[in-house]
């Protein structure tokens, strides 16, 4: 079985049909979906400014739980691709409950379905790391960008846990020769989130017991709710020894 259908398995399985409001609280208190769709809307807010107000025709290819489409005001334009027709199908009921309109496809169908649009934004979170060509996707993904348009892409760095569904691991020096083949410039990195790295050194690597584990999850639910910059003064504080975990790149067409 190659990769891509271990992964497209494996997605099918996490975002498979469940209560609309079920999904919708989950993508909220995830540890793991907050702490990427947090900072990513803080990046692309910060970046636009007063033009974030809108209206702009945004995608996020590989949305998942849809935890960053859900982040936008409703007057704007939503789109979500994603490999998994689970999560294709059942998003537009979760965003529905939330009050907000998404389009999605799976890759096939949003090339037919949605060839003539182009985005003012286009995320992929976590997204690059499982494919086996990254720069055919991204590329790809520069031709939906309108010409004034900026891609976000969100991957893994300093693994502290090797996921066996990442094809490649990344850097920053790798990211910039990336973005020169995508035909991309470079408008802003960060680095960020050093609680994942803590939180996967506790389970993964030094695998926590039960107690432990329950402490942790508590944890986790916690930092999940809680504003962004809190999060990230804790992290400063308490653990300046950990890795972060996250590399953002801003980059918009040459």
């Amino acid at each position: 079985m190659s990769k891509v259908d271990v992964n497209k398995d494996f997605y099918n399985e996490l975002y498979k049909k469940r209560n609309p409001r079920i999904s919708l609280l989950y993508s909220k208190i995830s540890f793991d979906q907050q702490s990427k769709s947090k900072v990513n809307i803080k990046v692309i807010k910060n970046y636009l400014g007063a033009a974030f107000k809108g209206p702009l025709t945004v995608l996020d290819y590989g949305f998942g739980h849809g935890s960053l489409l859900l982040k936008y005001e409703d007057h704007h334009k939503l789109y979500g691709c994603d490999i998994s027709e689970e999560a294709v199908f059942n998003f537009p009921s979760v965003a529905k409950v939330a009050g907000k309109t998404v389009l999605t496809g799976t890759v096939d169908e949003f090339l037919s379905k949605y060839k003539e649009v182009k985005f003012d934004v286009i995320s992929l979170s976590h997204i690059i790391e499982h494919v086996e060509d990254d720069v055919s996707l991204v590329r790809s993904m520069v031709e939906k960008l309108d010409d004034k348009g900026m891609i976000l892409i969100n991957i893994p760095i300093n693994e502290v846990w090797l996921d066996p569904k990442h094809v490649r691991k990344y850097d920053m020096p790798y990211m910039l020769q990336f973005l020169e083949k995508c035909d991309l410039k470079l408008i802003q990195s960060l680095e960020t989130d050093k609680l994942t790295s803590f939180f996967l050194i506790e389970e993964m690597v030094k695998k926590a017991g039960k107690l432990k584990r329950i402490f942790i999850k508590a944890l986790r639910l916690f930092f999940a709710i809680i504003p962004l910059g809190i999060m990230q003064g804790f992290e400063r504080s308490f653990l300046k020894k950990h890795q972060n975990q996250q590399l953002i790149v801003l980059a918009s067409k040459k």
